[in-house]
């Protein structure tokens, strides 16, 4: 719990950063704005950002599969002993 608290404090700073804009460099796409993980009920804008990068036909060509990603992360906690 105190992990993921942490982790929406980031993304609350990470969307101040992202203000009005549609992408972190203003009105398009750039270096910057590579996909990461948001909680959409804690940072609605930084969640947008993120649904925005995800339809670009360059960032979702090379996105994992998040079913697999999540596989993968749970055989490594299982794998330390973290269930």
């Amino acid at each position: 719990e105190t992990a993921k608290n942490e982790f929406i404090e980031i993304l609350k700073q990470l969307e101040g950063a992202l203000g009005e804009k549609d992408f972190f460099g203003g009105d398009s796409f750039g270096f910057v704005d590579v996909p990461n993980l948001g909680d959409a009920n804690e940072c609605p804008k930084f969640s947008a950002w993120m649904n925005k990068c995800m339809q670009r036909e360059t960032v979702a060509r090379i996105l994992p599969d998040p079913e697999k990603v999540y596989e993968f992360v749970l055989m490594l906690r299982n794998s330390f002993g973290n269930e």
